[in-house]
């Protein structure tokens, strides 16, 4: 039976009426919500929210709070664009903000930022947080605007920019990350809980940092294994210091939410380190300082920091460790440039074993650790 073309295209258009009304239909405010704390418990925080109510397509949550060890985020209004329900539960999102966000720690105002996104947000299920699952939460999180509250009568450490972004889950491979944060702006009045490290920034001639940090890497889910390609701090007028490395058993999602983080970590293991440092201005500093505290000239204070450098090995009976560091500390003070570190241990170390070697027998790590060191080179 054939169907009337006027029958026809009126059934069809019908049709698309109802799926583009259910497809545009407000979603379920509450439910969003309500997925937001069951997911922040599972992870082993408490949370809680004032109202949940759809504005268009999105869901607009109110006085968002989330609390573990002691400290707490509210987010005022938290913004989540055109939510899409996962068969498994949870939900997807384009990007979710959370701007004019505070945090308190012990009751106590602890930090704060003006804007926050997060792309490509994936919301997942309780049971998905608790195992542990491989899903990237988000492609990129940025935060603007950040102050991080110091001692009293101090102002704040603010950082302009924080920005991290997470590679796309790959079977396989481990999962990619970047993050940037910066300029960080502090003044050494953040030093007045510890006066004799604010003395000798002063001795030194600062009376304020600017610091970049950035780092990349990947982490593999399934071996608990960190890839470092590069985490740096570069203070300006200070020095640049580059860390890379390759840390097994370091289990980062339950150091993030167990308390006994220091405890996971310990168990954690080094397989390789490389710790890089290329002076911009401290070096010199510091020689200065110590030959006007001594009446020393500058080549006497480095001639007494090699001696100091060797005889602390050579004592500990480790003369072939003495003998390279008189060597890379004396080539690196005469004109500093960089210096750098290697270990390369011939199995896997734990981090708790290196602690417990540099607190009582650091004359050992060089050995245990497969130590090397040069100066100025590239």
């Amino acid at each position: 039976m054939n169907l009337h073309p006027f029958r026809y295209g009126t059934a069809a258009s019908a049709a698309l009426f109802i799926w583009a009304t259910a497809a545009s239909a407000a979603p379920d405010a509450k439910a969003v919500a309500d997925s937001l704390v069951a997911a922040a418990t599972a992870a082993g925080s408490t949370a809680s929210y004032e109202a949940a109510a759809a504005n268009g397509d999105d869901v607009v949550v109110t006085n968002f709070k989330t609390t573990q060890r002691g400290a707490t985020l509210t987010v005022p209004s938290l913004v989540i664009a055109a939510p899409v329900a996962r068969p498994e539960g949870g939900f997807t999102s384009p990007h979710v903000t959370f701007d004019n966000v505070t945090g308190t720690k012990d009751n106590a105002p602890s930090m704060s930022w003006q804007t926050g996104v997060a792309e490509d947000a994936i919301l997942l299920t309780p049971e998905e947080v608790k195992a542990r699952a491989t899903v990237r939460p988000f492609r990129s999180v940025r935060l603007t605007g950040i102050k991080l509250a110091s001692s009293e009568g101090a102002a704040p450490v603010t950082i302009d920019e924080v920005v991290s972004d997470f590679g796309d889950v790959k079977p396989g491979e481990p999962r990619g990350f970047a993050m940037r944060a910066g300029p960080i702006k502090a003044t050494i009045d953040v030093l007045a809980d510890t006066p004799n490290y604010r003395h000798v920034l002063e001795l030194l001639g600062y009376s304020d940092l600017t610091v970049n940090v950035a780092s990349e890497g990947g982490y593999d889910d399934k071996t608990d294994t960190l890839f470092l390609r590069s985490f740096s701090i570069d203070t300006a007028n200070v020095g640049k210091l580059t860390v890379s490395g390759k840390f097994s058993g370091m289990s980062l999602g339950r150091i993030a939410v167990k308390d006994d983080s220091v405890g996971t970590t310990a168990q954690a293991k080094l397989d390789n380190l490389q710790v890089h440092f290329a002076n911009s201005g401290i070096v010199e500093r510091v020689i200065d300082m110590q030959a006007n505290a001594t009446g020393s000239t500058r080549d006497e204070v480095i001639e007494q920091a090699t001696a100091v450098a060797t005889v602390t090995f050579m004592l500990a009976g480790n003369i072939a460790f003495s003998e390279k560091i008189a060597t890379a500390v004396g080539t690196f003070l005469a004109d500093p440039k960089t210096l750098t570190f290697t270990a390369t241990p011939a199995t896997p170390v734990t981090i708790g074993k290196i602690f417990a070697a540099a607190i009582g027998a650091q004359e050992t790590l060089p050995d245990l650790l497969g130590v090397d060191v040069k100066a100025n080179e590239p």
